[in-house]
């Protein structure tokens, strides 16, 4: 979810920019910050800023509520985080009894930010969205775009409309020889495409034609078409008409001189059998690269530090790297790249590859070793100088810190850093269940727990094995992984002190049972219940005459309580007991 979480955070820091503007009210922003909080409200604003600091800075009364008031500070991820008590035993907390589901939590997150599109789009004003790359896209984004696509808050039950239709256009691109019949993507455009709700048109963008490509050289030369006809159809065979390609073929040739300016014709001129020569794969890898090497090294390096956060880098990210004396040209490096039209420097400071083969063939430049040593570099640093838990950029300075270290395989052998890894995997791993972002969650857990050797992990850090093995078994039982569940539940089974820190996972085990055997999801449970002291009667022991006798005894113990007594009942003393209690 992160951008589209980005995409919102841009738009409303712009929003913020236009209201501080004392020379002039503008009136637009204005409504979008009345509509806002009507209809989302303190807890939906609250909710809605974990995810996009920028709307803390509309609406301050409201975050400054969240100290006094129990009911926003339980909302506000800044005043929520994850703790761990490294050697508690007893996992069945109260706490958690009264926790949302998961899908509940999706629901309510789809909802919110239904409401936030519907409050900042009107027909005067709709929005358009635009996602680049959706074959890589994931699935809770996917989900909260249909979400947003598909399900109408404007129509009541009867289909009558009682609110303004949400306005907005979305508009995706992506490669479809990277979409095979099983991507998550194929199923996501055929929902679409199957939907009465939602008009879906399908434009096929290939190469461009022979005559586009020698229009687009004459043009940039400055000649007649008849006179680049020959580089044209040269060019043409070499990118098979892609812009992209096109553009940095044609800037090779001048820069190995094959294509240059004669002061005697005075025009550019190029010797068609030398452009012919000129070796370019299907990917124009090998002819970027050779571009790249040419540079400048600080500006190598700068990228290869920018490759490593994939297709940009924010800001809050670039002043903090730059800070040390290892990347103190970091920021000149940056610029350098941007004015060669390899990065772009976007709205608040953020560098963003112009083109992903680009970033592909940066992040190529170095070996494995070396990518590793700059993941850990990278991540090591950002943890250093990680902010405190209320400042706007806390949450993706910790993602992107522990996401660098994860991919730094052959640097974090040892054993030193190793809890500190996996406490940050767990809190993220929470953080991307909060905003169901499942298969990160999973991710993380996975990570967290291979960062603690299998037998001394749980002697030495038994809680914190307890919580990843939990939380990992609990996301796969959400994303249907029955068989990886399982092998975490193995774990905790093996390694677990006491039965009360097996419940979660005996928990989870009977529900996946329920959905194959349900006779052996109940017996299963009867065991554990007998485990705790509470015994049932065999099922082929029940007869009539024994119900007829429970109730009899139910009655007794009925007759010396009130009506009070008995919608009021005392609190379970055994947590084990009400942890059971509170899932039947």
């Amino acid at each position: 979810l992160s951008t589209i979480a980005s995409a919102f955070d841009e738009f409303f820091a712009f929003i913020a920019g236009l209201r501080r503007d004392q020379e002039q009210v503008d009136e637009r922003a204005e409504d979008i910050v009345t509509c806002m909080e009507r209809d989302l409200g303190a807890s939906g604003i609250v909710v809605l800023s974990n995810l996009v600091p920028s709307i803390r800075g509309l609406f301050p009364h409201i975050l400054r509520r969240v100290v006094s008031d129990p009911d926003l500070s339980a909302l506000d991820g800044r005043h929520n985080q994850p703790t761990h008590n490294l050697g508690q035993g007893n996992i069945v907390r109260d706490e958690e009894d009264a926790a949302p589901s998961a899908e509940f939590s999706r629901n309510r997150l789809h909802y919110l930010f239904r409401r936030l599109v519907n409050a900042i789009s009107s027909p005067e004003h709709p929005i358009c969205f635009y996602f680049d790359d959706l074959q890589w896209m994931d699935r809770s984004s996917m989900d909260l775009i249909s979400s947003l696509l598909l399900d109408f808050d404007h129509l009541d039950h009867f289909g009558n409309m009682h609110a303004p239709s949400q306005c907005f256009f979305v508009v995706g691109t992506y490669r479809d020889n990277e979409v095979i019949e099983y991507h998550t993507l194929a199923s996501f455009l055929e929902k679409l495409e199957g939907s009465n709700s939602v008009v879906v048109s399908n434009i096929n963008l290939g190469g461009m034609p022979k005559d586009c490509v020698n229009l687009m050289i004459s043009k940039a030369l400055q000649l007649p078409l008849r006179l680049t006809r020959t580089l044209a159809d040269a060019t043409m065979a070499k990118t098979t008409g892609n812009p992209f390609h096109v553009k940095a073929f044609v800037k090779a040739l001048v820069q190995e001189n094959v294509l240059h300016w004669s002061l005697l014709e005075k025009r550019w001129v190029w010797d068609i059998e030398d452009v012919r020569a000129i070796s370019i794969d299907e990917n124009v890898a090998e002819l970027l690269a050779r571009n790249l090497l040419q540079l400048p090294d600080f500006v190598r390096e700068a990228l290869k530090v920018a490759s490593c956060f994939g297709s940009e880098i924010s800001e809050s990210i670039v002043k903090r790297l730059s800070s040390s004396k290892e990347w103190e040209c970091l920021v000149d490096g940056l610029n350098a790249a941007a004015s060669e039209n390899i990065l772009e420097k976007q709205h608040r400071g953020r560098y963003k590859f112009v083109h992903d083969s680009l970033q592909e063939v940066s992040y190529n430049l170095m070996d494995e070793e070396e990518c590793s040593k700059h993941h850990y570099s990278i991540g090591m640093h950002l943890i250093s100088s990680m902010p405190q838990p209320e400042d706007p950029d806390f949450s993706s300075v910790s993602f992107n810190a522990i996401g660098q270290i994860n991919r730094a395989k052959t640097f974090t052998k040892s054993g030193a850093f190793s809890v500190q890894f996996a406490i940050l995997n767990l809190k993220a791993g929470k953080r991307s269940m909060e905003v169901s972002d499942f298969a990160s969650a999973l991710s993380y857990m996975e990570r967290g727990r291979a960062f603690l050797l299998e037998e001394a992990g749980w002697e030495e850090n038994y809680e914190l094995c307890l919580c990843l093995c939990e939380s990992a078994a609990l996301v796969c039982f959400i994303l249907a992984l029955v068989d990886k569940m399982k092998v975490f539940l193995k774990d905790i089974f093996e390694h677990a002190n006491c039965l009360e820190d097996k419940l979660k996972g005996y928990y989870m085990l009977i529900r996946s049972m329920a959905a194959f055997s349900l006779n052996e999801a109940i017996e299963k449970a009867l065991s554990i219940l007998s485990a705790l002291g509470e015994e049932f009667p065999d099922p082929s022991d029940i007869t009539p005459v024994l119900i007829r006798k429970e109730l009899v005894s139910t009655n007794v113990i009925l007759e010396d309580l009130t009506r009070e007594d008995v919608l009021t009942p005392r609190r379970m003393s055994e947590a084990s007991k009400r942890f059971c209690a509170n899932r039947s």
